[in-house]
C-alpha cells in the first residue's frame, strides 16, 4: 500500500535511504512493493514534476488489495468498544504533559544486581580459546606404565618445569594447543604412558569498571570471568548507564561493544566474552530511551538504538497481548523544542515509523465488557455477569428461593437498573422478589441490564447496593432533569433516599424503606415535602400514616410521588425527652425552610398550637388544614384537654392595610365544625385544659399517723380533711413538733434566694463604683452567693396543728400537690444551743423555767447576746421571752418538749484589754493635742 493520504512519506533510515536511491528501478520498486512504500518519495525519477504537482511514480505492479472488513458486529458490541477506545483515549489525553522516563523502571537494569544473576566463579568449564597465563595451575594425569597426578603453576616466566622433561613455555597459548602439547611431550618421552591435561586453580586477573557502574573501579575477579559475570561484580549499572553499548577496551583499542539486550531477549551469549588481565569495562550513558504501556506482554521502559522502529520497540515489549486494539495504537511524542503531541496509529504502521527518544507507546485494550450482558448482584447465590437472550426476564434467575437466594434476602423490594445505549443514561424500576417467584410480575430484561436482590433492610450490604445506584443517578442529573430520587426521614427501618420510579406511591417507598418500627411512629401525622425545580418554592402535603396500615389506601396515599419528593414521619410522642426532641427538631428544619421562601406577597403557611397537646410548637399548614389536622401534628391531645371549646386566634388586614386581630372557639366534640374551619397563616390555636381537672396531685403523710401513706387529693381540700381520711393521729404523737412542707413554698423559698443573690451582686457592683468600701471581696461574695444557691429550700410551714385538731378553721389550710405531713412521736427533752458553756439536751421537767436550762448548760458566756435570746419550737415557729431586770419571763408561751433555747453571739463584742488599750489611745492623743494648742496660744 502507498503512503496514506494526508500524511508524508514515512520516516526511513539514512542508510536505507541510500541503498534505495543505489539500486537500479526495478529493484527499488520490487521493495517498494514489498514494504507498501512509493520509490518516487525517495529515488529520483528522470520525468521531472510539473511545477505544483507531485512527481509521477514509476509504474509498479498493482497493489495487493486490502483484506475484507470484518463482518458487522452488533450494535451493541461496537458501542462497546468505542465506549472502551474513547475512555481510554480521554484517559491518555487527560494528562496534558509527558512525564520524564523514570530510568529505574527500565527493562533489564536490575538484571546485574539480582541475586539470580551469577558471579564470577572458579568452577566454570575451561573453553578450548581460553590462553593461559601466569598464576594458572595445569594439572597431569598419568595413566599406563606410570600412573601419578602432577601439579604444575606457570611461572612468572610462562614456563612450567615438568619432571624428566625440563622446562615448557606455555604462556599465551590456547589451553586445547597446551593439552595437544603435552600429551605429544609424554607420548615421546615415555612409552606405555598416556598423559590426560587439565587446569586447577586459576589465576585471578584485574579487570577495571568505568563510567556508569555501581562500583567503578578495579576489582579481582577469576580468570575465567565473563563480561556479564563481571558487572554483576561491580554492582550492577547505575540508572543512567546504558545496556546496549557496553565496550571492553584492551589496551588502546577498542575490542568488543556488547550489547546486553542480545542476551537478556534474544539468549545470544556469543558476545559476552571472558575477559582478560588488564581489561577496561566502560559503560557509557544512556542516550535513547522509549515505553511501552498498555496491553502489551511486557510494559516497560527500553533502550533504543539510532534506527530502531516502533515495531522494534513494540518487539522488545512482548509484542501486544491477544486484547490489544491493533486499529488503534496512542503514540505520545515529544517534539524538540515545542509541545509534546498524541497521534493515533495502527500496529501494521509500526514498521514505518522509526522511534525517537522519549516516545511513548500505548496499547490500548480491547472492550472488557460483554455487550450482551446481564449482571446479577446482591443476595444471591450465583452472582456475576450472565448472557442476555431474547425474552429473558427476572424469573430466569429466580427460579427456586432455595437455590438462588440467600437467607437474608429482602422478598418484597429489588431494583432492575437499565442503561440506555447510546448515551449510558440510567433507569431504575423496582419489583418484588416474592412476586416472581410466584409467577404474578416478572420484569423483562434488556443487554446490559443490572439485577439488584437486596439483603434485608438495616445490613450494611443493602445500604452500599443502594448507594451505588443513587451515586449514578445523582451524577446524570442536569438542571432541566433532576436526580431521579426521593427521601424518606423518620422512623422507619431504613431511611434515606431511593430511586424514583413513574407512579411510586408512598406505601411503596416505606415498603422499600423496610417498614416502620414497631411502637415509634406517629399514625395520625406525615409530611410529603416537595420543591419545584426551576423555582424552588417548597410546598407540602399533609397524610396520616395509619391509612399505609389498612387494606385500602386512601386517595392522597394513592398520588404518585414526584423526583425530588421527602417523606417524613415523625416519632409518636411517648413522653420521652428523646422522642419528642428528635420530632421538635426535624419539624424545625421544615419551619427554617419554609419561613426562608416567605415573601409580603406569599406569607410562611404557619400555625402554632399551645395548651393540652403532646407536642406544642410551631407546624407547616397546607390549603386545607384544619384545626383537627394541627392537633395531630401536634402529637394529639393530652388527658384532660377541653375538646368543647378550642380558641382560634388569627391575624387580618383591613381595608386600610392594618393588621388586627380575632379569636374563633371550636369544638372538636362537633366534628362537622371542626373539619369545616380552615385554618390561616401565622393562626395561634389554644387547646384548654378543663378547670378542675388534676388527677395528679397528692400528699404524703408520714410519722406517728394511723394511716400513713400518699394521699390524692381533690382541688380546695384541707389538711384537716386529708388527716381525717388517714385516721388521725396515733396516742404517741407529739402534735406540737409537727413538720409541714410545701412545695409551692418551696419555689417561692428558692425565686427570693435567687433576687437575694442577684441584690448582693448589685450591690458589691455599687460599692466597687463609688467612693464605699465594700464589706467584703470578691472571693467572699462568690462564697457566700455559693453558699445560697447551693442551700435546698426546704418550703416549710409553721403549723399551728393543735389548734387544728381542736377545730380552730384559722389553723388549717388548703394542700396542694408535692406537700409532705411529718407528726413527729412524743419527746422529753429540751435543747440548749449557742453561747453557753455546756450545750445539750436536757429532760423536760414543768418545774424548770429557762433561766434553769441555761443554768444547766453552765451559764451564757461573755460573747452571748442575752438581749437577743430566742427559743424553737419543734413545730419550727420561734418566739422571744420577754426579760425583765432579772431574769427572763415566758408569758403565756412556756417551754414544751422538744424546744431548743438558742443563745446568739453578740456581734459587736470587744474583750476588756482591748477596750481599755482604745481609750488609753484616745486619753493620750487628747492630751498630746491640748499642749500643743496651750502652746500655740
Amino acid at each position: 500500500m502507498g503512503t496514506p493520504a494526508g500524511f508524508g512519506a514515512p520516516d526511513l533510515p539514512a542508510e536505507v535511504v541510500r541503498q534505495l536511491k543505489g539500486m537500479s528501478p526495478s529493484e527499488a520498486q520490487a521493495l517498494a512493493q514489498r514494504y507498501g512504500l512509493n520509490p518516487a518519495d525517495y529515488v529520483d525519477t528522470p520525468a521531472p514534476a510539473a511545477p505544483g504537482q507531485a512527481p509521477l511514480p514509476a509504474p509498479a505492479a498493482p497493489t495487493p488489495a486490502p483484506p475484507p472488513p470484518p463482518p458487522p458486529k452488533a450494535s451493541s458490541e461496537v458501542l462497546e468498544v468505542a465506549t472502551s477506545t474513547e475512555a481510554a483515549a480521554a484517559e491518555t489525553a487527560a494528562d496534558s504533559t509527558i512525564e520524564p522516563l523514570a530510568p529505574e523502571k527500565r527493562y533489564g537494569l536490575g538484571f546485574f544486581t539480582s541475586s539470580m544473576a551469577r558471579g564470577p566463579t572458579d568452577n566454570a568449564p575451561v573453553p578450548p580459546d581460553y590462553r593461559l597465563g601466569v598464576g594458572d595451575e595445569v594439572v597431569l594425569f598419568l595413566v599406563g606404565l606410570e600412573s601419578r597426578e602432577i601439579k604444575v603453576t606457570i611461572d612468572r616466566h610462562g614456563e612450567i618445569a615438568l619432571p624428566d622433561l625440563g622446562k615448557l613455555s606455555l604462556a599465551g597459548t590456547r589451553f586445547d594447543d597446551a593439552v595437544a602439547l603435552l600429551q605429544a611431550k609424554f607420548a615421546n618421552s615415555r612409552i606405555g604412558v598416556e598423559a590426560f591435561v587439565t587446569l586447577g586453580r586459576l589465576r585471578m586477573i584485574n579487570v577495571t569498571f568505568a563510567g556508569e557502574v555501581a562500583n567503578p573501579g578495579t576489582t579481582t575477579v577469576p580468570g575465567l570471568t565473563r563480561l556479564s559475570q563481571a558487572l554483576y561484580a561491580a554492582g550492577g549499572l547505575t540508572g543512567l548507564g546504558s545496556l546496549r553499548h557496553i565496550a571492553v577496551n584492551r589496551g588502546a583499542e577498542t575490542t568488543l561493544e556488547f550489547d546486553a539486550y542480545e542476551l537478556l531477549l534474544k539468549g545470544d551469549a556469543t558476545k559476552d566474552v571472558a575477559l582478560q588481565d588488564g581489561d577496561v569495562v566502560f559503560v557509557p550513558p544512556v542516550k535513547r530511551m522509549a515505553a511501552v504501556f498498555g496491553a502489551a506482554r511486557r510494559p516497560g521502559i527500553y533502550e533504543l538504538l539510532p534506527h530502531s522502529r516502533l515495531s522494534d520497540l513494540l518487539a522488545m515489549a512482548g509484542g501486544p497481548t491477544e486484547r490489544a486494539l491493533s486499529e488503534q495504537v496512542l503514540l505520545e511524542h515529544e517534539i524538540p523544542g515545542g509541545v509534546p503531541e498524541i497521534q493515533s496509529i495502527t500496529l501494521t504502521a509500526l514498521p514505518l515509523r522509526q522511534a525517537a527518544p522519549g516516545d511513548r507507546l500505548r496499547l490500548l485494550p480491547r472492550a472488557s465488557r460483554f455487550a450482551n450482558r446481564v449482571t446479577l448482584r446482591g443476595a444471591v447465590q450465583r452472582p456475576g455477569v450472565y448472557g442476555w437472550e431474547p425474552k429473558m426476564t427476572v424469573a430466569d434467575f429466580l427460579r427456586d428461593p432455595n437455590r438462588d437466594l440467600l437467607e437474608n434476602t429482602d422478598y418484597s423490594y429489588a431494583l432492575r437498573v437499565s442503561t440506555r445505549f447510546h448515551d449510558g443514561y440510567i433507569s431504575v424500576q423496582t419489583f418484588s422478589p416474592v412476586g416472581t417467584l410466584g409467577g404474578s410480575f416478572a420484569p423483562a430484561l434488556m443487554p446490559r441490564d443490572e439485577i439488584l436482590i437486596l439483603p434485608r433492610p438495616g445490613t450494611p450490604a443493602r445500604r452500599n447496593l443502594i448507594d451505588q445506584v443513587i451515586s449514578r443517578l445523582r451524577a446524570q442529573a442536569t438542571p432541566d432533569e433532576p436526580a431521579q430520587l426521593v427521601t424518606i426521614e423518620g422512623p422507619v427501618r431504613e431511611p434515606g433516599a431511593y430511586p424514583h420510579e413513574p407512579g411510586l406511591s408512598i406505601p411503596a417507598l416505606v415498603r422499600a424503606a423496610g417498614g416502620f418500627r414497631e411502637a415509634a411512629i406517629d399514625l395520625d401525622f406525615g409530611l410529603v415535602l416537595s420543591q419545584d425545580p426551576v423555582t424552588g418554592v417548597l410546598t407540602f402535603r399533609q397524610f396520616a400514616p395509619r391509612e399505609l396500615l389498612r387494606s385500602t389506601a386512601t386517595a392522597a396515599l394513592k398520588l404518585a410521588l414526584k423526583p425530588g419528593d421527602s417523606v417524613i414521619l415523625l416519632p409518636n410522642v411517648s413522653g420521652e425527652p428523646d422522642t419528642l426532641a428528635t420530632r421538635q427538631a426535624r419539624i424545625k428544619g421544615v419551619v427554617r425552610r419554609l419561613q426562608a421562601q416567605a415573601t409580603p406577597e406569599r406569607p410562611a403557611a404557619l400555625a402554632s398550637i399551645s395548651g393540652a397537646v403532646f407536642a406544642p410548637g410551631t407546624y407547616p399548614l397546607s390549603t386545607d388544614s384544619t384545626v383537627q389536622d394541627l392537633v395531630a401534628a401536634a402529637g394529639g391531645l393530652k388527658e384532660g384537654a377541653y375538646e368543647r371549646s378550642v380558641e382560634i386566634r388569627s391575624v387580618a388586614i383591613d381595608d386600610r392595610g392594618d393588621a388586627f386581630t380575632e379569636t374563633r372557639t371550636v369544638s372538636l366534640t362537633d366534628g362537622t365544625v371542626a373539619s369545616a374551619t380552615l385554618l390561616r397563616a401565622k393562626d395561634q390555636v389554644l387547646i384548654k385544659t378543663i378547670p378542675g381537672l388534676n388527677s395528679q396531685s397528692t400528699v404524703e403523710l408520714s410519722g406517728e399517723i394511723r394511716f400513713p401513706g400518699v394521699y390524692p387529693i381533690a382541688p380546695g381540700e384541707k389538711l384537716s380533711e386529708v388527716l381525717a381520711r388517714a385516721g388521725g393521729l396515733t396516742e404517741n404523737a407529739y402534735p406540737y413538733g409537727a413538720v409541714f412542707t410545701s412545695e409551692t413554698q418551696a419555689a417561692v423559698e428558692r425565686s427570693q434566694l435567687n433576687r437575694f443573690s442577684d441584690e448582693l451582686r448589685r450591690t458589691f457592683a455599687a460599692q466597687a463604683l463609688t467612693l464605699e468600701t465594700p464589706g467584703s471581696n470578691l472571693s467572699e461574695l462568690e462564697q457566700t452567693l455559693a453558699a445560697l444557691t447551693e442551700r435546698e429550700a426546704a418550703g416549710r410551714i409553721a403549723v399551728n396543728f393543735p389548734g387544728l385538731l381542736l377545730g380552730d378553721r384559722s389553723a388549717d389550710l388548703e394542700v396542694s400537690d408535692g406537700d409532705r405531713l411529718y407528726v413527729p412521736g412524743r419527746s422529753n427533752a429540751i435543747a440548749v444551743l449557742g453561747e453557753v458553756f455546756r450545750p445539750g439536751n436536757f429532760q423536760f421537767s414543768d418545774s424548770l423555767n429557762l433561766e434553769d436550762y441555761l443554768a444547766l448548760s453552765a451559764g451564757i458566756t461573755k460573747r452571748a447576746d442575752r438581749r437577743k435570746l430566742y427559743v424553737v419550737r419543734a413545730d419550727g415557729s420561734v418566739f422571744r421571752p420577754q426579760r425583765s431586770l432579772l431574769a427572763f419571763e415566758l408569758g403565756r408561751q412556756k417551754l414544751r418538749p422538744g424546744d431548743a433555747i438558742v443563745v446568739p453571739v453578740d456581734t459587736a463584742y470587744r474583750d476588756t484589754l482591748s477596750f481599755w488599750s482604745t481609750i488609753t489611745q484616745i486619753a493620750f492623743q487628747t492630751g498630746v493635742s491640748l499642749t500643743a494648742l496651750r502652746q500655740f496660744n
